[in-house]
C-alpha cells in the first residue's frame, strides 16, 4: 500500500471542523465522521476499512498537520 506524503488535507476536512473523522488507509478520504470516536472506529470497520485512520479536526481553520 503506498501512502501520501505531504498532503494538503483542507479539502478533505473541509466541512468536519471540531469533529473525529475516520480516514481511510491511504488518508485520500473521509469513511466517517462523527462525535464520539469509538461509534465511528465501529462503523468504518464495518463499511470494510481493517486500517482506518483516527484524527480529530480543529475547530478553527488553521494548519493542521496529521
Amino acid at each position: 500500500m503506498k501512502v501520501k506524503t505531504n498532503n494538503d488535507m483542507t479539502k478533505i476536512l473541509k466541512g468536519y471542523s471540531d469533529k473525529w473523522v475516520v480516514l481511510d488507509p491511504t488518508i485520500s478520504r473521509v469513511v466517517v465522521a462523527g462525535n464520539e470516536p469509538k461509534d465511528i472506529l465501529k462503523i468504518a470497520r464495518d463499511k470494510g476499512v481493517d486500517h482506518p485512520v483516527l484524527t480529530r479536526v480543529p475547530a478553527h481553520n488553521g494548519v493542521y498537520i496529521l
